[in-house]
C-alpha cells in the first residue's frame, strides 16, 4: 500500500515530495497504536481492518501541507518562512476536513449489544488514526521539509508553482471555465444524476438488505 501510494504521488508531486509525504503514513500508524495503547484498545481484526481503511486518508492531510508549503518556497522564500506560512494558511481547512471525516464515522457508536461492541471498533480506530496524521500533517511534515526540502529549478532559475504540471492544469482550467460558462447544463446535469441515483433505490434496481444473503457456519 505504501509503495502504490509513493508511485500515485510521484506522478503529481516528484520523487523527493512524494517520499516525504509517504513517510506520514508509518509515522501515522505509529502515533495510532500508542494512542490505542494509552485508550486500552486492543490490535484485533475490526481495529486492523479500520487502519486499511485508513490508509488512503492518513496522506491526505500531509499531502495539502506539503504541496502548499512547496508552494510558497517555490515563490522564493525562505525555507522556513515558507514552511510556516504554508502550515498557518491552511491549519484550519485541514482541521475541519479531518473532523467531518472523524464525524461521518462516529454514529456507529450508538449501534447497541454484541453487534456494537465489535463495531465499535471501527470509529475509535478511524479517530485515532486521523488525530494520529493530523499530528503528523501538521507537526511532523513540516520539520521534515525544513530539512530536506528544495527547489525545482530548471535552466539555473527556479520554476514557478504554475509550470508544474502545466499541461495537466491548462486542462482543469478550460474545463473549470467551461462549467462556469454552462452553469445552466452543469446544474441540470447534476441535478438528473441526483435523481437517477435516488430511484434506482425507489424502484428496488438496488435492492436493500440488511446482511447479504450467505451461507454462515456460525
Amino acid at each position: 500500500g505504501l509503495i502504490i501510494v509513493i508511485i500515485v504521488l510521484y506522478f503529481a508531486m516528484g520523487l523527493r515530495n512524494s517520499v516525504i509525504t509517504s513517510l506520514s503514513i508509518p509515522l501515522s500508524l505509529l502515533v495510532t497504536f500508542i494512542l490505542l495503547k494509552v485508550f486500552g484498545q486492543t490490535n484485533n481484526n475490526m481495529v486492523r481492518f479500520a487502519l486499511v481503511l485508513c490508509i488512503g486518508l492518513l496522506v491526505d492531510n500531509a499531502i495539502i501541507v506539503v504541496e502548499n508549503i512547496y508552494y510558497h518556497y517555490q515563490l522564493g522564500k525562505e525555507k522556513l518562512a515558507a514552511v510556516i506560512e504554508g502550515v498557518s494558511e491552511i491549519a484550519a481547512p485541514v482541521i475541519a476536513a479531518t473532523l467531518t471525516t472523524m464525524a461521518a464515522f462516529l454514529p456507529m457508536l450508538l449501534m447497541t449489544g454484541t453487534t456494537g461492541e465489535y463495531m465499535g471498533f471501527l470509529p475509535k480506530t478511524v479517530t485515532l488514526a486521523l488525530s494520529a496524521s493530523l499530528i503528523v500533517a501538521l507537526i511532523a511534515n513540516p520539520l521534515v521539509l525544513v530539512r530536506f526540502m528544495k527547489r525545482t529549478e530548471k535552466k539555473g532559475r527556479i520554476i514557478s508553482p504554475e509550470e508544474d504540471l502545466a499541461r495537466l492544469k491548462r486542462i482543469y482550467v478550460s474545463g473549470v471555465s467551461w462549467a462556469l460558462n454552462h452553469r445552466f447544463i452543469i446544474v441540470l446535469f447534476m441535478v438528473l444524476s441526483l435523481t437517477w441515483a435516488v430511484s434506482l433505490v425507489a424502484r428496488q434496481i438496488i435492492k436493500v438488505e440488511m446482511f447479504p444473503d450467505i451461507d454462515f457456519d456460525y
